[in-house]
């Protein structure tokens, strides 16, 4: 394999991993959003007069589990693609470099398209890290607002606790390491399904061509 085929082969990877490693910096940002909102909770007087900022609180709360919830859907959706898109890959580059590149090594793409792979499998577990995190930080949440309600004999005070509990039940965060690899199932199986088939597409196109023109050399 050429340096350029080597680049080209690394570029790509480059892009097809890339959006992991922002995936990585929105679920740190929502640990670090729930992080502030637990602390702002724990600093707050508990006088009638700061009922309304609880009621900030439990709002940005509701807005920063909506956007995790996004994330975690559009995270299992990319992660079960390029762990099928990867694997077909392989097979695919594995066929075209035995049936027409014979001095390149299948090795070569085994270790570039292993690569992607393991790359993916990596970030994988490092962003189920920080799902879990997140997971965390609500339940610490919910720990400060039940201490809240046991500190304090305030209607009003107890009614936007009361209410902010009733919206994390409602905005339950949606971020389990499971879900980013058991949610797709079905769409990573139609997947490889579809590239597979692309594959032996390929491959019967190649033995028919092979074959017309090995007759139209023999009637020469």
């Amino acid at each position: 394999m050429s340096i350029y085929d080597l680049c080209l082969y690394q570029y790509a990877g480059f892009i097809f991993v890339c959006p992991l490693y922002m995936i990585n910096v929105l679920y740190g940002l929502v640990k670090y959003w729930l992080e502030n909102i637990n602390e702002a909770l724990n600093k707050i007087d508990l006088n009638p007069e700061n009922c309304y900022k609880i009621r900030k609180l439990a709002q940005a709360y509701c807005d920063v589990i909506e956007i995790s919830n996004a994330i975690n859907e559009a995270t299992s959706k990319y992660i079960s693609s390029i762990f099928a898109f990867s694997t077909v890959g392989m097979i695919g580059e594995i066929y075209s470099l035995y049936k027409f590149a014979e001095n390149n090594k299948p090795f070569d793409v085994i270790t570039t398209q292993g690569n992607a792979i393991m790359s993916t499998l990596l970030t994988t577990i490092w962003i189920v890290h920080l799902a879990e995190e997140c997971r965390l930080q609500v339940k610490k949440i919910k720990r400060t607002l039940y201490q809240l309600s046991l500190n304090t004999k305030d209607k009003n005070i107890l009614a936007e606790v009361k209410l902010f509990s009733m919206q994390i039940l409602h905005y339950d965060i949606r971020v389990t390491g499971a879900d980013l690899f058991e949610i797709n199932n079905e769409f990573l199986l139609t997947s490889w399904s579809a590239g597979l088939m692309y594959v032996v597409i390929i491959v019967q196109t190649d033995n028919t061509f092979v074959t017309i023109l090995k007759g139209f050399l023999d009637s020469i």
